[in-house]
């Protein structure tokens, strides 16, 4: 019994004794100096100051370039303002950053609509139906099913 005792404190010391091996990660710090264009951009909107927000989402653009979250509130920001072609300008950039968001189709499809363009609208609305469906997005399948529904039926008038 002694013997076990005097084992079990042994195998302690030993592996309580031996040298921990240190995991590092590291995870860099936030950047103090790095501005949240974004987060001014939607607080100029709230405050309707559009020009301001536009240029805070082009600064957010121009911090991370490939990021499709600047450029798709900057393009609703466009729309907001009814300029659709800058609107379709800003989403189409938007599609070289992020090729596979049906969202951008969809937006696009909206301001050729409303730009009277409807060939190019339903192009594009045809085109996020099918993204939307490969993705298994039935809330966005529909909304965009719709708009093709809608874009026929104004055709067909």
């Amino acid at each position: 019994m002694k013997r076990w005792c005097v084992l079990v404190g042994f195998l302690l010391c030993v592996l309580g004794c031996e040298q921990k091996k240190e995991v590092r990660i590291d995870i860099p710090a936030p950047n103090p100096d790095k501005h949240d264009f974004m987060k001014e951009g939607v607080d100029y909107l709230q405050e309707a100051k559009i020009p301001e927000a536009i240029r805070s989402f082009d600064e957010a653009i121009k911090q991370n370039p490939v990021d499709p979250q600047p450029y798709m509130v900057l393009g609703q920001t466009y729309m907001r303002i009814n300029d659709y072609t800058r609107a379709i300008d800003t989403f189409s950039a938007a599609l070289r950053v992020s090729p596979d968001k049906g969202e951008l189709h969809y937006l696009i499809a909206l301001n050729y609509r409303l730009l009277g363009e409807m060939d190019l609208a339903r192009k594009n609305a045809e085109i996020s139906i099918e993204m939307f469906r490969q993705k298994q997005d039935e809330k966005n399948f529909l909304l965009a099913l719709t708009l093709l529904q809608s874009l026929s039926q104004e055709q067909e008038e």
